[in-house]
């Protein structure tokens, strides 16, 4: 997991907060333009304030905001934001895309007249100048609505009856003109294919090419377009409907995709859908965002395992008496740029608060992560050292790896673990504890940290002191989960009838009832799981080997564990030979 280009956050800063009320992700919920012309990107937003409210954030080239300028909206939740040049006149406009459509023209110096209603459009799809005449067109359920520059928009093309939903546009020939990609009935009974509709640059497109891609088999969480192998055509990328591959379609400049390549994610934790894409390591290779993680490429199609940078670190609680709120978050949307002038690209990102069961509201927020790569060296800040695998259970041994992460290698020698260790210290932030902590360290390498994460909240920010040199808080994030099990060692020996103990880390929180066990196609009684006792963060489950597995030699372990809350985590797979 160690690599040459690390990448790194700033810790995130919130630039804009939703109040009380429900609040529905939106994964178009801020945008970037230079709405002012002074050549800093400014930030464009859309959330609950507490009423349904919209804004534009000028930038100051530093990373920093000027205060919001409203833009109050009819709509009664979140709804899409998009930037665009609606009248043609140089200078971005907004649209808001709702039950109904309002368009925004903008002033050039941030401010906007009164908002117009787009003429025949209630429901939105996506922007694009289509007739190649300086105007913004849109898409409108399956109609092609062209611009006349004062809110106005005339009937273009119509995509045909089969039609089931644009995915996204880009310029998939290369000709200057937009293309659409989207999803088609193939037959009356048949599978739901992905289609390339070409632009012909007039408002019109040219034949349907169908893809042999099922969308029933793959692409679950929507795509993303982008040069990802290098050779100057634009590709398709999205996570397979199983949620542990990329799917990497190499685009062959005419509309037409090459043979499909997977890469396996499974390690990563569950994916999120695709928001953004960008060179985030600066190693001129195209990189992805999905949910809370960066996935690097490689520059061939395939991408690397994922960096994280968590959501807002906002507190979710008390909100009744002694009770915290168990909420977590939800990133739907992000816009990227360069917001501190630096040359490397940032996130804004949209995130939604989500209720515990204690709470009954949402609350939405805007958040800026300044890119700081290569930052600490970050490859991962944290997996499971038993399993290798994200997220990480509460109070588990965690390994971090990457580049010069340490200066030297040294080994913990006393229990409890120092918190200081061959020249570092790895700082720790989250909810479940005020301000900032020091984690335990058992072991520290130029490539390498095992240390103890004492985090109850769903996920912790950690980065590296240097002992000796100005500390400044940067660093990547680290996905929790109340039970992620792990055991370490492969292989046990033990005899039938007896006991054996398995040891690993990440489900010091199960419960033995609720857990469950098998080895071999047996299910064996569990008679114990949980901490170890002695060695912080290591766990035990001890399994009783009944008489019938006498002599069966090696056998598969797999074990799931549950907490009493019903909390499920399964663990790596492991062998036992029974004499």
């Amino acid at each position: 997991m160690a690599m040459a280009q690390t990448i790194s956050f700033l810790p995130p800063k919130v630039v804009a907060i939703g109040g009380a009320g429900v609040v529905g992700e939106c994964a178009a919920c801020a945008a970037v333009a230079d709405f002012n012309g002074d050549g800093k990107p400014d930030l464009a937003y859309n959330i609950l304030t507490p009423l349904p409210q919209g804004g534009v954030l000028l930038g100051n080239g530093d990373g920093t905001f000027r205060s919001a300028l409203p833009l109050p909206l009819p709509f009664p939740q979140p709804t899409p934001i998009l930037t665009g040049d609606f009248n043609g006149d140089g200078k971005p406009d907004l649209l808001f895309g709702g039950s109904s459509v309002l368009i925004y023209f903008g002033k050039g110096d941030g401010t906007f007249l009164s908002p117009v209603p787009a003429s025949g459009c209630s429901a939105f799809v996506a922007i694009g100048d289509f007739n190649r005449d300086g105007k913004t067109d849109m898409l409108c359920g399956n109609s092609l609505l062209l611009s006349e520059g004062n809110g106005a928009f005339t009937r273009g093309a119509t995509i045909g009856s089969e039609f089931q939903g644009v995915k996204l546009v880009a310029d998939f020939n290369g000709d200057g003109t937009p293309d659409i990609l989207l999803t088609t009935l193939f037959g009356e009974s048949g599978p739901t294919l992905f289609a390339v509709l070409l632009g012909r640059g007039d408002g019109t497109f040219g034949t349907q090419i169908n893809l042999n891609y099922n969308w029933a088999a793959h692409g679950g969480s929507g795509f993303l377009a982008g040069d990802f192998n290098g050779d100057g055509k634009v590709d398709l990328i999205g996570f397979s409907s199983r949620g542990i591959f990329v799917d990497f379609l190499p685009g062959n400049g005419d509309g037409t995709f090459g043979t499909l390549i997977q890469t396996d994610v499974s390690a990563g934790g569950v994916p999120e859908p695709m928001t953004a894409v960008g060179d985030f390591n600066s190693d001129g290779k195209l990189d992805f965002i999905a949910g809370d993680a960066v996935f690097a490429g490689n520059g061939d199609g395939t991408f690397r395992f994922p960096v994280f940078f968590g959501p807002t670190i906002a507190a979710c609680g008390p909100v009744s008496g002694a009770l915290e709120s168990a909420c977590t978050s939800a990133h739907s949307g992000t816009a990227v740029s360069d917001f501190n002038g630096d040359g490397l690209p940032d996130l804004a990102v949209y995130v939604v608060n989500k209720p515990g069961l204690t709470q009954i509201k949402n609350a939405g927020e805007v958040a800026v992560l300044l890119n700081d790569s290569p930052g600490n060296g970050f490859g991962t800040a944290g997996v499971s050292a038993a399993a290798g695998t994200v997220p990480v259970g509460t109070g588990s041994i965690v390994s971090a790896y990457g580049v010069g992460l340490a200066s030297e290698t040294a080994v913990a020698t006393t229990n409890p673990a120092p918190t200081t260790l061959g020249g570092i210290r790895l700082h720790v932030r989250d909810r479940s504890h005020k301000g900032d902590t020091l984690a335990p360290l058992l072991y520290v390498s130029p490539t390498q940290i095992n240390y103890l994460l004492n985090s109850t909240d769903t996920s912790a920010w950690v980065d590296i002191e240097r002992v000796g040199t100005p500390y400044v808080p940067q660093g990547m994030v680290v996905p929790i989960a109340p039970i992620a099990p792990g055991f370490f060692t492969a292989a046990y020996t033990a005899n039938a009838p007896g006991y054996v103990s398995l040891y690993g880390t990440g489900f010091a929180q199960a419960a033995a009832t609720a857990s469950s066990c098998t080895v071999g196609d047996v299910n064996v009684t569990i008679t114990y799981a949980g901490p170890e006792i002695v060695i912080p963060g290591l766990d035990q489950v001890n399994l009783w080997l009944p008489a019938s597995l006498a002599g069966a030699g090696v056998q598969p372990v797999n074990c799931s564990f549950a907490t009493a809350q019903q909390f499920f985590g399964v663990s790596n797979g492991v062998n036992v030979t029974i004499r």
